[in-house]
């Protein structure tokens, strides 16, 4: 079948369950065909302020609040805002921890 990415079959009790796997969708800029128009504007939820903070945890995930910041230029009440908005979260001790980024 086309589109059909991966058939799981279950088979309990003399009942068959075919579960049938359609592929994600793209979300991806870098996996859009080549012959999407360059002209058309990828929707983003993150402003600009947001997409520096989450590339700078990207390339750090132990990187602070002030350390972020300071870099950006903007108080560390509003990188906390941003987070709470971007559903990134600290995990572990204030000192050992590290961030955790949900799928976006």
């Amino acid at each position: 079948m086309v589109g059909i990415v991966d058939l799981e079959w279950i088979v309990e009790d003399g009942t068959v369950l075919v579960i049938f796997r359609r592929p994600s969708i793209v979300t991806d800029i870098e996996n859009v065909s080549p012959n999407v128009s360059p002209n058309i504007p990828i929707k983003s939820s993150l402003n600009e302020r947001q997409r520096k903070i989450k590339a700078m945890i990207c390339d750090d995930y132990t990187i602070t609040v002030a350390k972020i910041a300071k870099t950006i230029n903007v108080t560390p009440r509003t990188i906390y805002r941003d987070l709470k908005q971007m559903g990134i979260r600290w995990e572990g001790h204030t000192k050992t921890g590290h961030w955790i980024l949900n799928k976006q």
